[in-house]
């Protein structure tokens, strides 16, 4: 009941963002506190007053210390949810991001330098795309993927995804440093994150520019470790949203199907997708010429 008092409390009093409290917030930070004083964090940033002058200039450098300092517990961010509470206080009752954008840019980079996901919250929050221009979009999009595929949070990465701006969606076909993300993702072997990337619009008659590779090969390949009941259904619809790949060769010389391992050799299915490749290579060879 107390906490809850003082949490009621904490929310119904606004902070000045003064010295003092400037001080108490990075000292906080750099020691890696989960609290100030009996509060927590995140209660306490929410309860700064963002119209008062002082913040428009510390709650930037606050932004940078919350993502330089950061840590993971368990591969989440332990920051993700102060740097969410602080950077939507700058979004929405500030005009912060207008007049600063290259201090804003800044806090972007380190982001992904540093290399965590609370990048995500960038994606979510930002209203505005043109604070992107540092790196593109698409850039955004594919660090996430990577640090998501590093860590196996592939949960993290869709639901960013599905609740960015508009604008990143319109990317989801691009190719980024030669890859395209519906073949860069399926090697998760996840249904729910590729159909929900199909959804989306993303393609399966898209190649990787640097590998030749069609998600179809990726999927397949997903069955060397994430293998499961879930697996073959998904495989089904990726085949099925562009056949024609099954006899592509990617520019290692491999088909799709050379990527299959394990339980999924001995499956019904992989055996008719193999009469399948081998039926439309006969077509192909005893098609007509013109």
């Amino acid at each position: 009941m107390l906490n809850k008092m003082r949490k009621y409390a904490c929310e119904l009093n606004s902070r000045v963002l003064d010295d003092e409290t400037y001080t108490k917030i990075k000292d906080a930070i750099i020691g890696q506190k989960e609290q100030i004083g009996s509060i927590r964090m995140l209660n306490y940033l929410s309860s700064l007053d963002p119209s008062k002058e002082d913040f428009e200039t510390k709650s930037i450098e606050l932004l940078r210390l919350l993502i330089e300092h950061n840590r993971k517990v368990q591969y989440r961010d332990s920051n993700e949810q102060p740097v969410g509470a602080l950077f939507e206080m700058m979004v929405k009752r500030t005009t912060i991001l207008k007049d600063n954008p290259n201090a804003v840019r800044g806090c972007i980079k380190l982001a992904e330098e540093k290399g965590f996901i609370c990048l995500s919250t960038f994606m979510r929050k930002i209203p505005n795309p043109e604070l992107y221009k540092i790196n593109s979009a698409l850039t955004m999009i594919f660090k996430i993927a990577d640090y998501c595929r590093t860590d196996n949070n592939w949960d993290n990465f869709f639901s960013t995804l599905k609740s960015s701006h508009e604008i990143f969606k319109d990317y989801i076909n691009e190719p980024f440093k030669g890859r395209v993300l519906l073949e860069h993702v399926c090697i998760s072997g996840r249904s729910d994150i590729i159909n929900g990337l199909l959804d989306l619009g993303a393609k399966c008659n898209i190649a990787s520019p640097d590998n030749g590779r069609y998600p179809l090969h990726s999927i397949i390949e997903s069955t060397d470790k994430n293998y499961n009941e879930e697996s073959i259904a998904v495989i089904k619809v990726i085949y099925n949203e562009y056949p024609a790949a099954i006899q592509v060769a990617d520019y290692s010389g491999s088909t799709p199907l050379l990527y299959a391992y394990g339980d999924f050799l001995k499956t019904e299915y992989f055996k008719k997708l193999t009469l399948n490749a081998e039926e439309k290579s006969l077509r192909s060879i005893n098609k007509p010429s013109s």
